[in-house]
């Protein structure tokens, strides 16, 4: 994937539909509307977006576990139970 982002663009839409749910016809033709719908360009690629995501999952992390960090006691710990 990642020798792809550098080649290509990757774009992601993300439409919500109700696929095959009665009586739900309305959401159905909205849902398809908004695909036709220009996105805004960025110059971002995959991996920048990746890297940003992962920074945000660790900062949110630290603040739910209070800033828990892997020292090499608890590698040590970790590796004694799992064997890792």
């Amino acid at each position: 994937m990642s020798l792809l982002s550098k080649k290509s663009e990757f774009v992601l839409h993300w439409i919500l539909a109700h696929c095959s749910v009665a009586r739900n016809d309305k959401s159905d033709k909205l849902a398809r509307g908004r695909g036709s719908i220009i996105q805004p360009h960025t110059t971002q690629s995959f991996i920048e977006a990746k890297t940003l995501l992962k920074q945000s999952r660790k900062i949110m992390w630290r603040k739910t576990t209070g800033g828990y960090n892997r020292t090499t006691t608890t590698k040590l710990e970790l590796r004694g139970r799992t064997g890792k």
